[in-house]
């Protein structure tokens, strides 16, 4: 199926290029595939963004009917993978409360000139 996207702000900027739509090439595959993250093994599926002449994103999303986004890595070298999950109530987690919530996924909390 081919859709229509915007380009980012982001990537407009750094290609030096006004902000436009472009076709984008979209590829869900049926065949499933298990993928192993530091968060655990997962069975997903593999859905393909090819946008022409540029990049392509591949996702390996998730099989149950969350649907999260388990993996995904672009053909320009971009990648990330799920490290860890747990459903909290984030409107309660602030400031120094949220460091344990942190902790329990896989992440540290960044320094105070970060934030």
């Amino acid at each position: 199926m081919e859709v229509q996207l915007l380009r980012s702000l982001e990537r407009a900027s750094l290609d030096h290029q006004p902000v436009e739509w472009c076709p984008v090439r979209l590829v869900r595959e049926e065949k499933h595939q298990s993928v192993h993250v530091p968060a655990g093994t997962f069975e997903t599926y593999v859905m393909s963004a090819e946008i022409r002449d540029e990049r392509t994103w591949h996702f390996n999303v998730e099989t149950d009917p969350s649907n999260r986004i388990i993996r995904w890595e672009c053909s320009d070298g971009q990648k990330a993978e799920m490290i860890g999950n747990q459903r909290l109530k984030y409107w309660v987690l602030n400031d120094n409360a949220s460091i344990s919530a942190l902790q329990k996924i896989g992440l540290t909390s960044r320094s105070v000139n970060t934030r």
